[in-house]
């Protein structure tokens, strides 16, 4: 039976493993700017932006339709416990590292962070017919254009994405709108019951097959491939092979504006702030002219300090 179940769950591992090829390929971009290696803004490229939210909307329907296959006759409750864990600690690693990496964009409620929570929430909705989820779903997407206010401003109410002023952030995926996807997902085995069976995967192609063990360690994956990445990129600074230009004044206020989410972000709320950084920055000599990569410990306290400060 576990053979089979793996089998049956080829596909899934597949479609993940795509969703992380093309997650890949947009944090590429999105290093290359963020080290001054392109002038290509992956946020404020209209094409790239819907990418990125495509590919966060993939995986959250995959991971609403994951969690129907899961508990699709009852509730595994260790496995639900395990799940949770796991992906809470990855989450606090994630918020950890950004703060560091990233300190005027931290991640303070990822795709990681959302997965984890709505793993949990979404039991509460296992049952419920197809249409009804849809219903939901629809209702889940809808309701962040008509429901916002000013009392979800606080901190611990960003997650709900009801707040009318967003923190820059490189990853922010709030339970609305974004639960709407993993509700679809959760439609879809009652929509297509052949998605609950289990039936032998057909043979797949070596590529396939190395697409499908990429998916089937999503969250391994998930966690090194930025770290690999930016690793990767500094070490061709490091050496010589690439060279970002020095940051100027533009470059810093696009930048940092840049760090303010493309569908989220309040541009006037971005541009106070960035303006606000950058009157701190200019203060310490030589900063504003030291390429990211090159900034020494000290810089990067005082670049972290000027964010707080403006915050």
């Amino acid at each position: 039976m576990k053979q089979t179940h793996a089998l049956r769950l080829d596909w899934l591992d597949q479609a993940r493993g795509i969703a992380l090829l093309a997650m890949t390929c947009y944090h590429f971009t999105w290093d290359l700017f963020s080290l001054g290696l392109t002038d290509l803004n992956p946020v404020s490229t209209i094409w790239l932006a819907w990418s990125a939210k495509s590919i966060a909307a993939t995986f959250l329907l995959l991971s609403g339709l994951s969690l129907a296959l899961a508990h699709q006759s009852r509730i595994l409750w260790r496995k639900v416990l395990v799940r949770s864990l796991t992906l809470g600690g990855a989450a606090s690693l994630v918020s950890l590292g950004s703060y560091f990496l990233f300190p005027a964009s931290w991640i303070a409620f990822g795709i990681l962070h959302h997965m984890a929570l709505a793993g949990v929430v979404g039991l509460l909705f296992l049952r419920l017919p197809p249409f009804a989820l849809i219903g939901l779903a629809l209702l889940c997407l809808l309701l962040p254009d008509f429901a916002k206010h000013d009392v979800f401003n606080s901190a611990p109410w960003l997650f709900l994405g009801l707040s009318t002023i967003i923190a820059p952030a490189n990853d922010y995926v709030p339970l609305l709108p974004w639960f709407g996807f993993v509700l679809l997902g959760m439609a879809l085995p009652k929509l297509w019951p052949v998605l609950q069976h289990h039936s032998p995967a057909p043979q797949t192609s070596r590529p396939l097959r190395l697409i499908g063990l990429m998916g089937r360690h999503s969250l391994i994956y998930y966690l090194i491939h930025q770290p690999v990445l930016l690793g990767l990129l500094n070490l061709l600074i490091a050496v010589g092979v690439l060279m970002p230009a020095a940051t100027t004044r533009a470059d810093f206020t696009q930048a940092c504006e840049r760090d303010c989410s493309f569908d989220q972000g309040d541009e006037a709320l971005c541009r106070r702030i960035c303006q606000c950084i950058y009157e701190e920055v200019q203060k310490t000599p030589n900063l504003l002219s030291t390429a990211p990569a090159d900034m020494t410990a000290d810089q990067e306290q005082k670049l972290r300090s000027a964010i707080k400060q403006c915050r």
